[in-house]
């Protein structure tokens, strides 16, 4: 996944986006284990921000 995401990006760090990929799955287990879904749409705005901060998604390029 890690070198699909940077061959996705070029530019992104490899390492950069390994933690990225598992920032992802860490944070979305442990939102599941907590069993808080009437937050869902909370979260998912949440990882969708983290996730385009973390790959500079809105920068540009």
């Amino acid at each position: 996944m890690r070198d699909a995401l940077a061959k996705a990006l070029p530019g992104l760090d490899p390492e950069r986006a390994e933690l990225a990929v598992w920032t992802v799955l860490w944070t979305t287990h442990g939102f599941c284990r907590s069993m808080i879904r009437a937050q869902v749409p909370r979260f998912r705005a949440h990882l969708r921000q983290l996730v385009v901060r973390e790959l500079d998604l809105d920068g540009p390029r």
